[in-house]
C-alpha cells in the first residue's frame, strides 16, 4: 500500500516540476535568470516559513546550520541559475533528456560513496525509465550549442550529489530540511542578480512574469519540496530521484491542454516506460521490505 501512495506522490511531484517549464518560459520573456531564480527561491522559502517554522525548530536550525547550508549551494545556488541560463537557448528535449540523467547520477554515487541498498530491479527500472525517457523527446534532441549542453550536465550531476546529501540528512525536521536550503539557494544565487542589475540587464516586471515567479516559488518550488521531502523519508534518494523522468510528461500533457500541442505515439509510447520504469523502482525500493 505504501508503494502505491508513494507512485501517486511521485506522479504529483511530476506534474508540479512539469508545469514550472511553463512558468519558466513566461518568466524568462521579461526577466533575467538570476532575478528569476533568487526571487523563486525567496518566495518559496518565505512562504513555507511562515506556514510551518516556529521557535521549536531553531535547535534544529542551529545544530544542522552548515549541512543545510551546503543544501542550499549544490542544490538551488549553483544549479538553478545554470538551468535558467541554459534555457535561453536549449531545447526542451534536450534539457529533458539531461535532466533525466539524474536518478543514474544519483544512483552512481549513492552505491559508490554512500554504500546505498539497492538491487536489480531497482537498476532495472532506472534504465526502462530513462530509455523511454529518450522516446518520448526523439533522436532530434541534441543540436545546437554545446555550451548550454554543458551547463545542463554539470546541474544534473550537483543534483545527483545533492539527493544523497538529502538523504544523509533525512533525520531533520522534514519543514527545516525543506525550507533552510530554498533561503540559502537564493543567498548564493544573488551575486548573478547583482552582476546582471549592474550591467543593466533589462528586466520587466510585468503581470505575467511576476505572476509566473510567484507561482514557481509557491507551487513548484514550495509545496513541491515539502511534497519531495516527504517522499525522501518514506523511500529511498533513487524512487526520490524518479519524478524527473515524469516532467516532461506534464510538460505534454500541460501543452495538450492549454497550447493545443499535438501527443504523437513516441510521446505515448515513451510515457508508458516512464511510468513502467518508476513503477519498477519504487515497488522494488529496500526500504519498502
Amino acid at each position: 500500500m505504501q508503494s502505491i501512495k508513494n507512485f501517486f506522490l511521485i506522479l504529483l511531484l511530476g506534474t508540479i516540476w512539469g508545469l514550472a517549464y511553463v512558468f519558466l518560459k513566461t518568466a524568462a520573456l521579461d526577466l533575467q535568470p538570476g532575478m528569476q531564480v533568487t526571487f523563486r527561491l525567496l518566495i518559496s522559502s518565505g512562504f513555507l516559513a511562515l506556514i510551518f517554522i516556529r521557535p521549536k525548530h531553531i535547535k534544529d536550525i542551529k545544530e544542522n546550520f552548515k549541512p543545510l547550508m551546503v543544501l542550499g549551494l549544490i542544490n538551488f545556488g549553483i544549479p538553478f541559475p545554470l538551468i535558467a541560463i541554459a534555457a535561453h537557448s536549449a531545447n526542451a528535449g534536450t534539457m529533458a533528456v539531461l535532466n533525466g540523467i539524474s536518478p543514474l547520477i544519483t544512483l552512481i554515487i549513492a552505491v559508490n560513496f554512500f554504500a546505498l541498498e539497492s538491487n536489480k530491479f531497482q537498476i532495472f527500472g532506472l534504465v526502462i525509465g530513462f530509455f523511454g525517457l529518450l522516446i518520448f523527446t526523439g533522436s532530434n534532441s541534441f543540436h545546437g550549442d554545446l555550451f548550454p549542453l554543458f551547463l545542463c550536465l554539470l546541474a544534473t550531476v550537483l543534483f545527483g550529489l545533492s539527493n544523497n546529501f538529502f538523504g544523509q540528512l533525512r533525520h531533520i525536521n522534514p519543514f527545516v530540511l525543506a525550507i533552510l536550503p530554498l533561503f540559502f539557494g537564493a543567498i548564493f544565487s544573488a551575486p548573478l542578480t547583482i552582476f546582471e542589475l549592474t550591467i543593466g540587464a533589462p528586466n520587466n516586471f510585468t503581470f505575467n512574469s511576476v505572476g509566473s515567479v510567484m507561482m514557481l516559488g509557491i507551487i513548484c518550488t514550495g509545496i513541491g519540496m515539502i511534497g519531495w521531502i516527504y517522499l525522501l523519508k518514506k523511500t529511498s534518494v533513487i524512487v526520490a530521484s524518479t519524478p524527473t523522468y515524469l516532467v516532461p510528461v506534464s510538460g505534454m500533457i500541460f501543452g495538450y491542454w492549454i497550447l493545443l500541442e499535438p501527443i504523437t505515439f513516441t510521446m505515448m509510447l515513451g510515457t508508458l516506460l516512464i511510468l513502467l520504469g518508476v513503477w519498477i523502482a519504487n515497488y522494488f525500493d529496500p526500504r519498502l521490505k
